[in-house]
């Protein structure tokens, strides 16, 4: 299964063309700038699918067999990969406090789904509040995921 004749589909109803970027459509879709996608429509075996990401980060998958989303409808604790027919194939719990770096005070959550070198992954924010201080340190970490399974493979910090 595979997504063919994908189609972005702005807030107002305004078809995006899937190649332009979101610096490209702000440019573009005067005079308001940037259109907003708020769903994905496609075909996957001759059947229609359409999925909402009004308030999502969402990525196609490089072999367009899915979608890897991220919403805040589903909290900052779950990322989900679906396949081309919209069914959920994985859903991802968020790993950071399965990590050695883990502390209770630490405050997380997905960030993105994202590519790293032709691998999918998902992007998690951390920030650790300092000891009787408003400051505190902020890091994004990649945490590589199998696409098929949703098994974690490693993670890293963000530079």
């Amino acid at each position: 299964m595979c997504i063919v004749n994908l189609q972005l589909i702005g807030s107002n109803g305004e078809v995006v063309p899937e190649h332009l970027s979101s610096d490209e459509r702000r440019r573009l879709f005067p005079p308001l700038g940037i259109i907003k996608v708020v769903s994905l429509k496609w075909i996957c075996d001759g059947r229609p699918v359409q999925i909402d990401v009004q308030d999502c980060q969402w990525l196609i998958l490089p072999d367009r067999s899915g979608v890897a989303v991220v919403s805040r409808q589903f909290g900052k604790d779950t990322a989900y990969v679906l396949n081309a027919d919209g069914d959920i194939r994985f859903k991802l719990n968020n790993p950071w406090p399965r990590t050695q770096y883990y502390e209770p005070i630490d405050q997380y959550g997905f960030s993105y789904p994202s590519i790293e070198k032709g691998r999918l992954g998902f992007v998690v924010y951390v920030w650790r509040p300092a000891p009787g201080k408003q400051s505190g340190t902020s890091v994004e970490h990649f945490f590589e995921v199998d696409a098929r399974t949703g098994d974690l493979l490693g993670f890293h910090p963000i530079k």
